[in-house]
């Protein structure tokens, strides 16, 4: 019985108004979501991934970096630590294992730098760093320990942007690429 006088006394017009308002809100909330994964998927279609590469014979070895995502890598910067030293190349740290090795023939070098500014095409692009050929087992084998020693913790990071300005760092050790909110100033410049 109070509930049929309650619904005498109910202005239908603001319950329509409240109920027209309801879904104002939601509709406005369904788009705004909409277009928030829309851009996140337009983000992702041209996300630059990289990943290091190499190649090894016993006879050369070559260190590249491959773009395997969908855009454009623009490089921001590079680190490499060997030891408590920090370079911003590949190619030191590849001279300090130069230095420290009896070879028994002669090795042949080649190198790049990665600088900033420079772009790594998307779609398996690669960039070399360096390859040191005419190599023979033994040595390449010293390659590999000198690297893989943990005393010289060899560590290697890239930094590079996407085409929406978001700063992204290659890790070579752990072989993974993170998010990060700004790239360090000390690795824009060399």
């Amino acid at each position: 019985m109070q509930f049929i006088h309650l619904l005498e006394k109910l202005d239908w017009r603001s319950l329509l108004s409240v109920c027209a308002v309801i879904t104002s809100m939601s509709g406005l909330y369904v788009s705004n979501r909409q277009l928030q994964i829309a851009s996140e998927a337009q983000q992702a279609s041209v996300f630059p991934y990289l990943t290091m590469a190499y190649n090894n014979n016993h006879e050369h070895i070559e260190l590249f970096v491959k773009n395997e995502g969908n855009g454009p890598a623009f490089i921001s910067g590079v680190e490499v630590r060997l030891r408590d030293s920090v370079y911003g190349d590949f190619w030191t740290p590849v001279n300090h294992f130069l230095d420290t090795l009896q070879a028994k023939k002669k090795i042949f070098t080649s190198k790049s730098d990665l600088l900033s500014g420079w772009v790594i095409r998307p779609d398996g692009g690669q960039y070399t760093l360096f390859r040191l050929d005419g190599l023979d087992t033994f040595t390449t084998n010293q390659f590999w320990r000198f690297y893989a020693d943990k005393d010289k913790a060899v560590e290697a990071k890239i930094w590079y942007f996407d085409l929406y300005n978001n700063c992204w760092v290659f890790d070579f050790n752990k072989a993974s690429v993170e998010r990060c909110e700004k790239c360090p100033k000390e690795v824009l410049h060399r």
